[in-house]
């Protein structure tokens, strides 16, 4: 089991620029199109703002990236019908992979640090985080 977090980057730049009208179209088809790209297994949430949530079942880090990576793809080659010129969708994740330890609260922890270096580092990037040393 891997969780990603994806945040979209420079939402409050299109929300700014365009509107909060198209800023909840950008919600929409991201959220709709993210839907359709993962397997039923899986499971797509929003979980507040301009984050979301991927829960990817039997799915490793490398596995996951690759999801990552096929989503920015699709977004780059592809961008949402109805959007107004100039409106790009990019985003950055952290990503971590469930160990034993894990309890649901510290795997969201660290794919939410994950999260936070890829947004410091540049945006565009994905962000592995891996276990919390035990003591």
């Amino acid at each position: 089991l891997t969780v990603v977090l994806i945040d979209l980057d420079e939402f409050k730049a299109i929300n700014d620029q365009h509107g909060h009208a198209v800023g909840d179209q950008v919600l929409v088809g991201f959220s709709q199109r993210l839907a359709q790209s993962v397997r039923q297994r899986d499971a797509v949430g929003r979980i507040g703002g301009e984050e979301f949530l991927l829960v990817l079942t039997d799915t490793g880090h490398e596995g996951a990236l690759r999801v990552v990576n096929e989503l920015r793809a699709l977004f780059a080659a592809d961008a949402l019908p109805h959007l107004p010129a100039g409106v790009h969708i990019g985003f950055s994740t952290g990503i971590a992979q469930a160990e034993a330890s894990d309890t649901a609260d510290t795997l969201w922890q660290r794919a939410d640090r994950g999260l936070y270096r890829a947004k410091d580092s540049g945006r565009g990037r994905d962000v592995f985080a891996p276990p919390t040393p035990t003591t």
